[in-house]
C-alpha cells in the first residue's frame, strides 16, 4: 500500500514538472550573419555560440521562428530561394 502512494506521488510530481516545462516560454534566438563570399552561402551563430554554415534562404525559411532576430552584416547575397520571413521575425541588415 505505501508503494502504490509514493508510486502515485511521483507520478503526480512528474506531470507537474512535464506540464512546467512545457509551458515555459522558449527563449528567443539571436543569429548573427556574415557573408562567406560566394552566393547565399554564410556563416552564422546563435547566441554568440559555436559558428555554423549554410544558406541565408535556408536559414530564414527553416531555422528561425517568431520572436528571433537574425543580425546580417554587409555583403552581396545572391538569393537562390525566396525569403519567407515568418511574423514576428525581427530581420536588421548592415545599412543600405
Amino acid at each position: 500500500m505505501r508503494h502504490m502512494m509514493l508510486t502515485r506521488s511521483f507520478l503526480a510530481l512528474l506531470l507537474a514538472l512535464m506540464t512546467l516545462a512545457l509551458a515555459a516560454p522558449a527563449r528567443a534566438a539571436t543569429y548573427t550573419v556574415t557573408y562567406a563570399g560566394t552566393g547565399e552561402n554564410i556563416a552564422y551563430t546563435v547566441y554568440g555560440g559555436a559558428q555554423q554554415t549554410g544558406t541565408l534562404s535556408s536559414l530564414i525559411n527553416n531555422g528561425v521562428t517568431s520572436g528571433d532576430t537574425v543580425k546580417v552584416s554587409a555583403g552581396t547575397y545572391t538569393l537562390a530561394n525566396t525569403l519567407e520571413l515568418k511574423a514576428g521575425v525581427k530581420l536588421i541588415g548592415a545599412g543600405a
